[in-house]
């Protein structure tokens, strides 16, 4: 049997984060899937994130789920999404780690992964200054 929530968030960083700020002060009961993979896993530094930038992102991550764990109605899994598909009852449905959510709506906060030029070094440099 799924487990049921209002709200499926798909992604762990700063989008995601965010989105169950707004969404668990409203008392919508809500899951957090965060896969653990994070484009500036590599950085030292965050940028964009108002209050936050250069700082560490690992930090941003536990103080937002710190701040987060305030609500009863937040539930975060360490899993990477495996499928996730609209029913025709129009129920979302996602799968991970050989288990199944279910949710009234989905929130996609996967990020983005860059794509670097096939030249030797590049995305070594990348977090380093290019």
């Amino acid at each position: 049997m799924a487990s049921e929530f209002d709200i499926l968030i798909v992604g762990g960083g700063p989008a995601g984060l965010s989105a169950a700020s707004s969404i668990v002060r409203q008392d919508h009961k809500t899951i957090l899937f965060d896969s653990g993979m994070y484009r500036n896993r590599q950085s030292k530094y965050m940028h964009t994130v108002p209050g936050w930038d250069h700082q560490d992102p690992a930090d941003f991550r536990e103080k937002a789920k710190e701040d987060l764990g305030r609500y009863g109605s937040l539930t975060v899994k360490d899993a990477e999404v495996e499928t996730l598909k609209q029913r025709e009852d129009g129920i979302f449905e996602a799968t991970a780690c050989g288990e199944t959510w279910t949710g009234k709506k989905v929130i996609l906060a996967t990020g983005v992964e860059d794509i670097f030029p096939d030249i030797p070094g590049y995305s070594e440099c990348w977090v380093s200054g290019m």
